[in-house]
């Protein structure tokens, strides 16, 4: 094992990396309610992305968010399993698509911060305060525009600490964002 074959590998270890920060950080929702492992996940993003160009940003962005999707929707699985119990593991593609989809809209909102938030003109702190509201509209966008329904927003994963309780003047958003911002 050497490190010209690690550096080869890096790639494959990020995209790794984030598809294990997406399912850790779903565990930050209920029924878990683990709310630092989503604050991980999320800045372990951060991390991964900061220097990355737009596109390579939007791609991790994807990757790490049809994970977590994956995870705190597999509950929709249990509805086909119920019904037609011999599906087996077929019952989770359409989760998967679903998933997938559901993170496109971040992972377009992160190609846009990565275009227009001037990382060489600021410290990690305002990058990472950039990238919490990008991340927040990303949000809003997939509650309104594409769905209707906030799915898997960052503010459940609040709902077991004290922070949950702003929700009443921010709105489940703002806690969202609260929780997000460095």
């Amino acid at each position: 094992f050497s490190l010209t074959l690690l550096m080869k590998h890096t790639d494959f270890l990020k995209l790794l990396l984030l598809v294990i920060f997406g399912i850790t950080g779903a565990f930050g929702f209920p029924p878990w309610g683990l709310t630092p492992l989503t604050l991980i996940a999320v800045a372990g993003l951060g991390l991964i992305i900061a220097s990355a160009s737009p596109f390579r940003a939007a791609f991790h962005t994807w990757v790490m968010f049809s994970a977590q999707n994956f995870v705190a929707l597999s509950w929709i699985s249990e509805a086909f399993l119920v019904v037609y119990p011999e599906m087996g593991l077929i019952a989770f593609a359409p989760v998967f698509c679903l998933s997938a989809g559901l993170a496109i809209i971040p992972s377009l909102l992160i190609y846009a911060w990565g275009r227009l938030w001037p990382k060489n003109r600021t410290t990690l702190t305002a990058s990472m305060l950039g990238l919490a509201l990008f991340l927040s509209c990303a949000e809003w966008l997939t509650g309104h525009v594409l769905t209707g329904f906030p799915w898997a927003i960052t503010a459940l994963a609040a709902s077991e600490i004290k922070l949950s309780q702003s929700a009443a003047t921010f709105g489940a958003y703002g806690v969202g964002l609260l929780l997000l911002a460095p």
